[in-house]
């Protein structure tokens, strides 16, 4: 394949050393919470220092955290096993009588480990398996296990007196506890297992994103299965040095570890959201946990006190880590009014002013003394690249960030001075802001419910207001479905109506357009008429020039945090407005070029189920075949059936020649097919993941020997896909939940990129993107072109569709009703995908 040259990745080294300092933050801290904890407790009792109370800390951190890092595999995966107490207790008890009944410890171990083991898959069936909540499953698989200790034993404790079991708990090596030596090596093996395996990335990849991780074929239910089990192993191997540390199994072993377990593993920098965690920090956060408690133990506070400062330890590592969004000093929460009144054109004359504003994230300047004005009754376009300051701006605007310099002031009043105006603006953002599983009547009432006595909810009141608003938008649903049954296009559509509801004198939109039809769309800009009408301000942004030009008489153009221009649209020619976005010029956004056209790659005959209900279509080598069709016409799910993503019920799908399986997302891979899906934040990336290690995440299980993944190998690729798709800033440790919206899509394709794709699927490639990226990306789509792969577009956007493609198949209902040459207008495909002319069943026909 053709590479696209670029500039070197510059600075990126220096930048990853950075990086790695500030991943290496928790650990770092962790090492002087011990040193200081050492020295207080040795300062308050100088017998605290003693080797014999070292050893015993050393012995009971290493019971801890042999736990603890079966726990982080487990809480990285997004998951939660509070069975570890329990299944050490059974695995103790089980150890102990083959070591009665054979005199072996090696038995004895092995009995442990498989016991431990065994709990660990009874939690994967139940979790991976039939989809039970981790905790209500681990809850029950302890009870079951702590219920088979004490039955088995007999309530009793069993002496064991052979030499190996007694040498994990009570020797020492070098003058280290041999129990804290099984731990160190341990740490290695799971360090090694997520850092250097398929394995290991995988926990991490569906633990940031479970769906992205299954695109990218990764199989979510086994890497599930297998972490569960390796937790449950480690607790078996914990059994060993607790029953040597105490010379018996005790039935009530482990009581109490699976928090301490937990304490360490979250303490340890182990995120409970999942995705994130480190054995080596669960590590020293045993350690810690051991030395607090024995120091605590030695001032012989209460067990009551000593949970209490674990609770306290779990608190202040979350605290300190950043995970409660605490906000700049003097930053107000914005939030829907109840009350607010929609503004009158009888009224006077309204206005923002944004005056010198500039804010800074740590030492990065994001807005750097940006001026403007909006007036009442005006559409102004707010313009950029991603990146460029436009998220940054409208937060400051709407009061979620404060800004380092300069004012912002409506009609007059100054925000900074007190006055709250938050009834003055609402946002409908570009990525949903609204909970799943409310009703669609919950969800536009939420913050300013109806309610009588200022207690009772009228229901019946917010219905009838839900049912108003969705009326004004055109959207055609009951009020009472879960917001999750609703396509992407009908969730825009309720973030518009949420946002007319505030009745806001100012309303921003962010890309409002990116997922609706034609049909939605249009009566979208209904909609902004009447704002306008009303003497509401619209600033909107959008990557779309024909949108622009349709609504706004004026743009704001934002580069590097630095306003570039405030002009009037009527004055600019299409090249000039992208030119001071970019600051470069990329000539033909959508460009086509010629391929020599080979064999058929992808051949659907009448193909159905689902919204699909007859489908058929070829694509071939060296040639790019648009999708179009209105907003649930089946489109995507045309994608999906290909990837093996979504089953089908009748018709067939070829691929290379061979019949794909309904479903069988591991045979259209190994067909040599790619799949960008349509929203790249749920199947696309893994926002707690670098750079490096999405665009891996397809690359490693076919460049991985026996399931280990070459770190030169990995890093070389990473730095490849870097450069040729110029992803910014380059630097392969950076978070992808970072980036902005045109980089992380470049990581999407990087990623399927990275293993050369014969068949490339292309949903909304450019959805919410900036024209620079999107002139980069269809750059790399036509040098696919070139090296012969065959592409199947899906896009909204029909200037791009009809820019790209060398042919467009129009679906309708489910069903492709006609096939366009190069060369065709707008008018063509819309009366195709309308169906209601002569010329649609022309098209239908041929």
């Amino acid at each position: 394949m053709a590479k696209i040259t670029s500039k070197p990745p510059g600075n990126g080294s220096t930048a990853g050393k950075l990086g790695n300092l500030t991943e290496m933050r928790d650990e770092l801290l962790l090492v002087a919470l011990i040193f200081l904890a050492v020295a207080a407790f040795t300062f308050a009792q100088s017998s605290f220092l003693s080797l014999g109370n070292l050893l015993n800390i050393g012995q009971q951190s290493a019971i801890v955290a042999v736990v603890a890092f079966g726990m982080t595999g487990v809480i990285i995966a997004r998951g939660i096993d509070i069975s570890v107490g329990g299944t050490m207790a059974s695995a103790g008890i089980v150890a102990a009588m083959v070591i009665e009944a054979s005199d072996s410890g090696v038995l004895g171990f092995l009995a442990a480990v498989s016991v431990g083991a065994a709990f660990g898959g009874i939690n994967a069936i139940l979790i991976a398996g039939f989809g039970i909540s981790s905790f209500v499953a681990s809850l029950g698989t302890m009870a079951l296990a702590k219920g088979a200790a004490l039955s088995i034993s007999h309530a009793s404790s069993i002496p064991v007196s052979n030499a190996l079991m007694l040498w994990a708990g009570q020797a020492t090596v070098l003058g280290l506890p041999a129990g804290l030596l099984i731990a160190s090596l341990l740490c290695a093996a799971w360090t090694f297992l997520l850092k250097r395996t398929v394995l290991g990335r995988s926990i991490y990849a569906v633990g940031g994103n479970g769906n992205a991780a299954q695109a990218s074929l990764i199989s979510v239910k086994k890497t599930q299965t297998i972490t569960y089990i390796l937790c449950g192993a480690s607790a078996g191997v914990a059994a060993i040095i607790g029953i040597g540390r105490l010379g018996s199994a005790q039935p009530l072993a482990g009581t109490g570890l699976e928090f301490a377990a937990i304490t360490a593993a979250v303490v340890g920098g182990a995120s409970l959201a999942g995705g994130k965690g480190s054995v080596a920090g669960t590590m020293l956060g045993a350690i810690a946990i051991g030395t607090i408690n024995s120091g605590l133990s030695f001032l012989q506070v209460s067990q009551q006190v000593i949970y209490m400062v674990s609770g306290a330890l779990i608190l202040g590592a979350v605290l300190a880590r950043g995970g409660v969004p605490w906000g700049a000093p003097g930053a107000k929460k914005v939030t829907p009014a109840a009350d607010a009144n929609v503004a009158d054109p009888r009224d006077a004359k309204r206005s923002l002013k944004v005056t010198g504003l500039s804010k800074s994230f740590a030492s990065v300047k994001v807005l750097s003394n940006i001026s403007f004005e909006l007036n009442s009754g005006e559409v102004v376009a707010l313009m950029g690249e991603n990146g460029a300051g436009k998220s940054t701006l409208i937060k400051c605007i709407s009061g979620v960030h404060s800004a380092e310099e300069g004012t912002v002031e409506f009609s007059g009043l100054d925000r900074a001075g007190g006055n709250d105006e938050r009834q003055d603006i609402a946002v409908i953002h570009q990525h949903f802001s609204l909970v799943p599983d409310l009703t669609v009547a919950e969800s536009l009432s939420l913050g300013r419910e109806p309610v009588r006595s200022g207690f009772w909810l009228r229901r019946s009141v917010m219905r009838s207001k839900a049912a108003e608003a969705l009326r004004e938008v055109g959207l055609d649903c009951d009020v009472d479905t879960p917001v999750r049954q609703l396509t992407v296009g009908q969730r825009q559509m309720l973030e518009v109506a949420k946002a007319l509801m505030a009745s806001a004198w100012l309303v921003v939109m962010d890309e409002p357009t990116s997922a609706l039809s034609n049909r939605e769309r249009d009566q979208l800009y209904t909609i902004i008429g009447k704002l306008k009408a009303k003497g509401c301000a619209v600033l909107y942004i959008s990557h779309k020039m024909e949108e622009v030009r349709e609504l706004a008489s004026r743009a704001i153009i934002l580069r590097d945090g630095k306003l570039v221009g405030d002009v009037a649209l009527s004055t600019m020619s299409e090249r000039q407005l992208v030119h001071m976005m970019v600051g470069r010029d990329l000539g033909n956004v959508f460009p086509w070029s010629a391929a020599t056209i080979g064999k058929n790659m992808v051949d659907i005959r009448n193909l159905s189920g689902g919204l699909l209900h007859d489908v058929s279509l070829t694509v071939r080598q060296g040639e790019v075949v648009g999708l179009a069709g209105l907003m649930g016409s089946g489109r995507s799910d045309i994608l999906r059936c290909i990837a093996g993503m979504d089953r089908y019920s009748t018709g067939e799908v070829f691929l290379r020649g061979q019949a794909l399986k309904s479903g069988d997302q591991l045979q259209s891979a190994k067909a040599g097919v790619a799949f960008i899906p349509e929203d790249r934040h749920v199947e696309g990336i893994v926002g707690g993941l670098s750079i490096a290690d999405n665009l891996g995440l397809v690359w490693m299980r076919r460049h991985s020997k026996v399931g280990v993944v070459s770190t030169s190998g990995a890093k070389a690729m990473a730095d490849r896909l870097i450069r040729q798709l110029d992803i910014r800033p380059p630097v392969p440790t950076k978070k992808v939940g970072t980036l902005s919206g045109g980089n992380q899509q470049k990581v999407v394709i990087g990623k399927w990129l990275a293993v050369n794709p014969g068949i490339v699927l292309l949903d909304e490639p450019t959805s919410g993107v900036d024209v620079g990226a999107k002139s980069e990306i269809h750059k790399v789509i036509g040098e696919l072109k070139a090296a012969g792969a065959a592409i199947l577009l899906v896009s909204s956007e029909l200037p791009e569709l009809l820019g790209v493609s060398d042919r467009i198949v129009v679906i309708r209902e489910g069903r492709s009703v006609g096939e366009l040459p190069r060369g065709a207008s707008e008018r063509d495909v819309m009366e195709l995908a309308f169906g209601s002319t002569e010329e649609s069943r022309k098209g239908a026909q041929s």
